[in-house]
């Protein structure tokens, strides 16, 4: 029988847990939000309760629906699409799962709903973390003292476009590649002096010798995505 690489990974089970962890605390929560930060012998005990399956059943929808599929290092929209599917799914079915066991006598669906939105941002922020962790290790001013210092090689990106703006992120998200962009090249006026995830478009290709002498660039700046750039090429 053959196991599934997922299975064989640590981290799978660290998500796993990490998320169990804010399961319980967004139920928490949204009973504190819900009663107004101060909960009865009631509560409590209909918290233990509960999370004794919600846990499990948010866990299966989330395997169910691919959550856990994607690298969060390189979260993107679309993973906070399948993230909120999942909320609002695990949210349904729970309400559902209360509503035909006790016909919610006791429960406020409040405290769910509230759960299901919180559950999205917990677990929402908790990607954008690790995330940004290890942006900012590929970033040049992130390296600090807890990582070997890299050397990064000074870049320029021609064309401030569609094409120009996936190549920053690429260069953003592999941090395996050690670029550092400089700025952006670009002869649309309308451009000028704008910026694109915080890279600055330095100026037109007229400029080119001027720019290069005075951000110091090491790596050709005529190579966009590893192609030669001509200057008759549109953007």
């Amino acid at each position: 029988m053959r196991i599934h690489p997922q299975l064989k990974n640590p981290k799978f089970y660290l998500m796993i847990v990490s998320d169990s962890v804010i399961f319980v605390i967004t139920l928490i929560v949204a009973y504190l939000v819900r009663f107004e930060f101060v909960l009865s012998q009631n509560n409590i005990t209909q918290i233990q309760n509960v999370l004794v399956w919600i846990i499990p059943l948010k866990i299966v929808v989330f395997l169910s629906l691919g959550v856990y599929r994607g690298m969060w290092r390189y979260t993107s929209i679309r993973d906070f699409w399948i993230l909120g599917q999942a909320c609002l799914l695990s949210t349904l079915l729970i309400m559902a799962i209360i509503l035909y066991s006790s016909g919610f006598q006791g429960f406020s669906r409040s405290v769910f709903v509230v759960d299901g939105v919180l559950t999205f941002l917990f677990i929402g922020a908790k990607r954008m973390a690790i995330r940004s962790f290890f942006a900012s290790y590929a970033s040049p001013k992130g390296q600090g003292n807890l990582f070997p210092k890299i050397s990064f090689r000074r870049v320029l990106i021609v064309g401030a476009g569609a094409a120009g703006e996936k190549i920053l992120r690429e260069i953003f998200e592999n941090y395996q590649l050690h670029y550092h962009v400089v700025g952006f090249i670009d002869d649309d006026p309308e451009k000028q002096g704008r910026s694109i995830h915080g890279v600055h478009v330095l100026g037109n290709v007229a400029r080119l010798p001027y720019i290069l002498e005075k951000v110091n660039i090491e790596e050709n700046p005529y190579c966009r995505s590893f192609r030669q750039w001509r200057p008759d090429q549109a953007y």
